[in-house]
């Protein structure tokens, strides 16, 4: 869904400024292990610094898929090269080649010496569902999520490849002049302190409120819950101490987070907002971009997300998350030591109806399955009721890939 809805440039992006070389030698790592051994992994980055204003996270996953497809395209090995640089687009350039304006651009270009592409692929690989493929190894997908986030990031993309001769994929991005960089200085996860503010929580799902404000005070905050602007507009006004946060949610009855947010600023000029919703939304969203200062998270979120969002709007500061590893809040985290070589096998039913309650985030259908599932085990059961409450939706689809393999191996 995120896929197509880069495509269609209504993704819900948050741009900051940054330097494009410093995400590349970011992923430098991460790169070398998704390539084969035998391909070799060649930057050459400009040494002037490359500023341009992108969402950090978007950034990412346009690299990664350009790679992902390079490595695909030499299946017998070659070279993967990615160059950064600044570029003066002329109108001419603009006119003839790219849907720009004139000006300063930073350019990433990206080559393989691959199969390369003729013509007629050419003209359809940045359309949805369109792969060279075999199915099993493609969505055809990833180059028009590409093609999506660089339109709507402002810059544009050109292709260049022929039949035997690799492929150049060359992003042009907008410089920025601001002179600001904001990402690289951004905490890591293990920085991250205790909060110690007050949130006023409005959603209108009981399930997911209750779960949020298990987190929230899980992590040290005082949190205030309303499940409508009505009901947050008289939490608010009984509470006699200071409110640091509004944490809401987009779409609520009669009156939707936007307004709801405008009202308590009225009341409290200094209150911090973070909005949350499952898509993006007119209310917030002005061109698939946030307004300048808005603070924005997706669901389904994890804990770990909720935590650093909240942080960065407390703090102004932006806090980039480390790889791996849970936050660590104290016991009332810590999950129930089972050994997966128990697990029974679930019911395929019930399997894949937890599958599907994941992917679309619907909490509440999440908890009653679990309960089906505490009549078949338990332990396992107790387990993904704790994932569940951290919105731990990665771990308990690896939970199920196993025990998927655990079934097949038994039958």
């Amino acid at each position: 869904t995120r896929q197509l809805l880069a495509f269609s440039r209504k993704q819900v992006l948050q741009p900051v400024p940054l330097d494009v070389n410093n995400i590349v030698q970011g992923l430098k790592k991460m790169l070398r292990r998704i390539i084969s051994e035998d391909i070799e992994l060649i930057l050459v980055l400009s040494n002037k610094p490359c500023r341009t204003l992108v969402d950090p996270g978007q950034l990412e996953q346009v690299l990664m898929n350009l790679v992902i497809n390079a490595r695909d395209a030499m299946p017998e090995g070659g070279t993967l090269t990615i160059e950064t640089s600044r570029i003066e687009i002329t109108e001419e350039l603009a006119s003839r080649h790219l849907a720009v304006k004139p000006g300063r651009y930073v350019l990433i270009a990206v080559t393989d010496t691959g199969f390369g592409m003729d013509e007629s692929i050419k003209q359809h690989i940045f359309e949805p569902f369109f792969t060279t493929k075999p199915k099993e190894k493609g969505t055809g997908l990833g180059m028009s999520m590409v093609h999506g986030i660089v339109r709507q990031s402002g810059g544009d993309i050109w292709v260049y490849s022929e039949p035997g001769q690799g492929t150049t994929i060359k992003i042009y991005l907008p410089f920025d002049f601001s002179g600001e960089e904001t990402l690289f200085e951004k905490k890591s996860i293990d920085d991250v302190p205790a909060g110690t503010e007050t949130v006023l929580l409005v959603e209108d799902e009981a399930a997911l409120r209750r779960a949020t404000k298990r987190i929230l005070e899980e992590g040290g905050y005082t949190v205030l819950t309303a499940g409508d602007a009505d009901e947050a507009f008289a939490v608010s006004a009984d509470y006699t101490d200071v409110i640091h946060v509004l944490l809401t949610d987009v779409i609520l009855p009669r009156m939707n987070g936007r307004a709801l947010s405008e009202e308590i600023q009225k009341r409290y000029p200094d209150i911090k907002v973070v909005f949350m919703s499952g898509y993006t939304d007119n209310s917030i969203v002005h061109f698939g971009v946030l307004d300048k200062g808005t603070n924005f998270i997706n669901k389904p979120f994890t804990a770990k997300d909720l935590y650093l969002k909240v942080r960065e709007s407390v703090d102004g500061i932006p806090v980039l998350p480390k790889p791996s590893g849970p936050v660590n809040r104290g016991e009332a985290t810590s999950e129930p030591e089972v050994d997966e070589k128990n697990y029974r096998p679930l019911p395929e039913d019930i399997r894949k109806r937890l599958r599907k309650a994941i992917i679309a985030a619907r909490y509440e259908e999440i908890t009653e399955i679990i309960s089906e599932i505490n009549a078949v085990d338990k332990a396992l059961a107790e387990k993904i009721g704790l994932m569940t409450e951290r919105f731990d939706y990665d771990g308990i689809q690896g939970l199920l890939t196993r025990n998927k393999e655990k079934q097949k191996l038994e039958g």
